[in-house]
């Protein structure tokens, strides 16, 4: 900030600087939570660059956290302004009320994004993606719907379909979205092993042994990043268990356990396995320590 404030060779990168040091400075404050502090810079930032909706959309955040949420509901609508790719206004508040944990707040801002936009797939992708996390699988299936109505060929929005279908134990209609991702975009991780979790839960060996076959190819096809990694192996394991392969679910859970990476699914795996072999104490309390961080996922 200081050799920007001397520097005269190049009135373009001068003001490119200025909007980088307030920009950075103002992401200090925040991450210090001196949202006082912020406010003057991210202000300071629109001023030189006033058609930057990333400004905006921080300055909405800022004044959020400063307990002013109907400017900062503004400032998301002049950036959604700015930007039509940015999210709709009454959800990028939503989420800062989800992080307060302010579900009701949260929920008439969902409502209204699609009271105001409910002809967007995008904003009934979103609502339907919120509803299943608060538990309110009609409401999520109703906007889930709803998108695939605006937008057929809408990926995420088969996802969440097949996903919601999963949750309500509808293995067979999950498993009619899955195979529709998958086939849509067949390297996409999600729906393969989406798809491979619930051919698993089908009668037919044939299905079980096409899931394992997924399993299996999705874990070599990750190898390379950690999280999606955790996930297929956990993926497989389960896969393993429903073929009656104990030993094999065993090994690669306990693989899992001992890097501390144990998902909610993969507690939940766990916990089936202990209580097979009769040692249904333990199996209570991996079930008791999942469930104390009141997670939400397909098992639950």
């Amino acid at each position: 900030t200081a050799l920007t404030a001397r520097f005269e060779n190049n009135a373009k990168r001068k003001r490119d600087f200025e909007i980088r040091c307030n920009a950075g400075m103002a992401a200090v404050h925040e991450s210090r939570e001196k949202w006082a502090d912020a406010l003057g810079l991210v202000e300071r930032w629109i001023e030189i660059d006033p058609d930057s909706a990333s400004a905006r959309q921080r300055l909405g955040n800022v004044l959020f956290h400063l307990d002013r949420p109907e400017e900062a509901l503004a400032a998301f609508r002049e950036s959604k302004k700015l930007d039509a790719q940015i999210r709709q206004p009454e959800l990028l508040l939503a989420s800062l009320y989800d992080q307060k944990k302010q579900a009701d707040k949260a929920r008439g801002l969902v409502e209204a994004a699609v009271a105001g936009a409910g002809d967007d797939a995008s904003v009934r992708v979103s609502a339907a993606n919120w509803f299943l996390l608060q538990g309110d699988v009609v409401a999520a299936r109703e906007n889930a719907e709803a998108a695939l109505e605006i937008d057929p060929k809408s990926l995420d929005a088969k996802l969440l379909s097949g996903t919601i279908a999963r949750v309500s134990r509808d293995y067979s209609l999950a498993t009619k979205f899955f195979e529709e991702a998958h086939s849509q975009s067949p390297r996409n991780f999600p729906a393969s092993d989406s798809l491979a979790l619930v051919l698993a839960e089908s009668d037919s060996n044939d299905d079980v042994q096409r899931a394992l076959e997924l399993a299996e190819t999705n874990l070599a096809m990750v190898k390379d990043n950690a999280q999606m990694q955790l996930t297929a192996a956990t993926t497989l394991a389960w896969v393993y268990y429903k073929l009656g392969r104990m030993a094999d679910a065993e090994k690669l859970l306990s693989q899992i356990a001992q890097n501390n990476a144990v998902t909610a699914d993969a507690a939940y795996y766990i916990a089936r396995i202990l209580t097979d072999k009769g040692e249904k104490q333990q199996a209570l309390g991996v079930l008791d320590q999942v469930m104390a961080g009141n997670p939400v996922f397909a098992n639950r």
